[in-house]
């Protein structure tokens, strides 16, 4: 059963790697900040689940919820938004050309997270609201 929900599960690794490269945080510089070498962070990156000690250190960093980094699965809301025509690499690449070059204060990432974030409250509410109702 434990093997099926970390299959099903997004990869935390992942996520914390979007958002790093989004926020135009180098490995080193993250590293640094986390406590681990910069090679360490690439091992992080690639697991995916992390346990939430670390979880919590990477969304402080990171300016995210802890979870955001658990529970956001990049593929699906890419998918849902573009028919595969977007990619998490054409994101992050992006990110940095538009931190680079503009003054734009509405950064989609922040968007992205404020709006899972928000989801996350609304099913809690109907998943109690849900549970008031069968009592």
């Amino acid at each position: 059963m434990e093997k099926v929900k970390e299959a099903t599960m997004p990869h935390q690794g992942e996520n914390i790697r979007f958002f790093r490269t989004a926020k135009n945080i180098k490995q080193d510089a993250f590293a640094k900040e986390i406590g681990m070498t910069q090679s360490g962070v690439t091992k992080l990156e690639r697991r995916k689940v992390i346990e939430d000690d670390l979880l919590m250190k990477s969304a402080n960093i990171l300016g995210v919820s802890i979870e955001v980094l658990k529970e956001l699965d990049l593929q699906k809301t890419l998918d849902a938004l573009g028919k595969n025509h977007i990619t998490i690499e054409k994101i992050e690449h992006c990110s940095g050309f538009i931190d680079s070059t503009t003054n734009i204060n509405n950064n989609p990432l922040e968007k992205l997270s404020e709006l899972y974030e928000r989801l996350l409250i609304a099913e809690k509410q109907l998943a109690k609201y849900e549970k008031e109702g069968k009592e």
